[in-house]
Order: C-alpha cells, then structure tokens, then sequence
C-alpha cells in the first residue's frame, strides 16, 4: 500500500510500503522516508485520487487537482516519474471534482 497525504499548505508528501513496514515492526523508526510528490504555496489542493493499476497498465498514477490545474504523478510502473506532469491547465474548485 502507499500512503499519501496533503498537507494544509499544499504540500503533498507520499509513503511507498507503508503497510508493510507497519506491519512488520512496532517501533516508529520503521515509518518509511516521506516523498514530497508536490508543493506550491499558491495552489489550494482540492482533491487527491488513486488510479490503480490492471492487466492492461500495471502503474499507479496519483491525481493531482488543484484550484488551478489538474497533475499526474506515476507513483511505480514502467517509466514513473521523480515530478508531477500537467494534465490540464484548468483546476477545480473544492467539492467540484468526482474520481471515479
């Protein structure tokens, strides 16, 4: 499982195998290092959603909506990325988008 998390000041940090290493260990040093997939002090976060993967594209990609702007983030699969990519240049207001 990966975890993901948006901070208050649109900081958006990522946690790869978070379940495993919880599971495995009791002690909090086995918390594995965050990743910081996005800042911006000038965009509000309006929504976060998985794409998960399938037999026909095995990658899971993180969704990015911004007031400004909707970004793609390849979280692990074939070619990801170290940076969120532009999908639009036209975001969403809080409470406006669905994932389906």
């Amino acid at each position: 499982m990966t975890g993901v998390n948006g901070l208050s000041d649109s900081t958006i940090v990522l946690y790869r195998h978070l379940d495993q290493s919880l599971a495995s260990s009791t002690a909090l040093t086995a918390i594995p290092e965050p990743r910081t997939v996005h800042k911006s002090l000038e965009e509000l976060i309006t929504r976060l959603g998985f794409c998960e993967p399938t037999e026909e594209n095995p990658s899971l990609f993180l969704f990015i909506v911004t007031i400004s702007r909707m970004l793609s983030y390849h979280v692990y699969g074939k070619d990801s990325s170290s940076t969120p990519m532009v999908v639009d240049e036209i975001g969403c207001g809080l409470g406006c988008v669905m994932m389906g």
